[in-house]
C-alpha cells in the first residue's frame, strides 16, 4: 500500500533496510490495564521496533508516548518513533549547528577581514 511505498522511498533515500512483520496482539496499541502498552505503540516503546508504519490514529495519549509525522493521508496514516531521551544543554550547544570547516571557514574570513581592514587603514 502507500504507507510500505513511503517507507520504501525512504529506505532508499537514507541508505537503510527494514523487516516488516504484524504486531502479535494484531492492534495499533492501547493503555492495558497495568500501564503497559500493546500493539504497534507497545512494539516501538519495548524497543521491538524502531518504527512502526501504519495509519495509527493519533491521540493525545499515544502522542505522550510516542512521536509522529505529520499526517500524510486524510485517514491520519502517519510513522512513529520513541520519543528521543531528553538531552542536557551544554554551555557549548551554540556550536553544534555548525561543523568544524564552517567554522574555520568563519575564522579566515574573520582574520581576513582584520588584515583587509588594518591595510586599508594605512593607505
Amino acid at each position: 500500500g502507500f504507507v510500505i511505498d513511503i517507507i520504501t522511498a525512504l529506505a532508499a533515500e537514507l541508505d537503510f533496510t527494514f523487516d516488516l512483520y504484524l504486531v502479535p496482539d494484531g492492534t495499533y496499541g492501547s493503555l492495558n490495564a497495568n500501564k503497559s502498552w500493546g500493539g504497534l505503540i507497545g512494539e516501538v516503546m519495548r524497543k521491538h521496533a524502531d518504527v512502526a508504519v501504519a495509519p495509527v490514529t493519533i491521540s493525545s495519549a499515544r502522542e505522550q508516548v510516542v512521536d509522529f509525522t505529520n499526517p500524510f493521508m486524510d485517514l491520519g496514516a502517519g510513522l512513529l518513533i520513541r520519543k528521543p531521551e531528553p538531552k542536557g544543554t551544554s554551555l557549548f550547544a551554540f556550536l553544534l549547528p555548525f561543523n568544524s570547516r564552517v567554522w574555520f571557514s568563519i575564522l579566515g574570513a574573520l582574520i581576513g577581514t582584520a588584515i583587509l581592514l588594518y591595510i586599508t587603514s594605512r593607505i
